[in-house]
């Protein structure tokens, strides 16, 4: 007979995001990762119907509404003090996720659409161009994107390196560089 032995750790933090609430209002939140679904509003309810939000490298936040109609996004910046919430600009496609993208030559996000990865130009809000994931995923669509970390590859310079998870639950991680 064999046995195992399982630990497992609970991560206490304070996050904060976008938070839809039951009736579809969108809020700037704060929640403790011990303590979910509970949050704090710590903004009046949102006029913009954001999907996404990410922080650039550049210190501010970012923002993607997605028309589900559509399927397109505008591009915002929030101000954390205020919360006031200014249009960047439209894209022609709907991203359902945002992240930074610093390796890439700067005014750039990363941001999921069906099965791509795509470039956001963060100055006028379309996308650049794109990366079909589907031959990784199995044609299933990207619902998630978390940015890792920027690594400084010894043949092919600097490297941002993250995590995205498909329909199924299944857990990814790759790296984009400029080209």
């Amino acid at each position: 007979s064999a046995s195992c032995e399982f630990e497992f750790i609970t991560i206490e933090r304070t996050l904060r995001g976008l938070v839809w609430d039951e009736e579809g209002q969108v809020w700037l939140s704060e929640f403790q990762t011990n303590n979910l679904p509970n949050y704090k509003k710590l903004s009046e309810a949102l006029d913009t119907p954001l999907a996404s939000a990410t922080y650039a490298e550049d210190g501010l936040l970012y923002a993607a509404s997605l028309n589900t109609d559509d399927l397109v996004s505008g591009l915002y910046t929030i101000d954390e003090n205020s919360f006031e919430v200014n249009k960047i600009g439209d894209s022609s496609i709907g991203y359902t996720d945002l992240s930074p993208a610093p390796s890439l030559g700067g005014d750039k996000l990363l941001a999921t659409y069906g099965t791509y990865i795509v470039i956001v130009d963060r100055v006028g809000g379309d996308y650049l161009g794109a990366f079909n994931m589907a031959s990784f995923t199995g044609n299933r669509n990207i619902v998630a994107l978390a940015y890792e970390e920027q690594y400084d590859h010894p043949n092919y310079g600097l490297t941002d390196w993250v995590f995205f998870i498909d329909t199924a639950g299944n857990l990814y991680e790759t790296g984009f560089l400029p080209y």
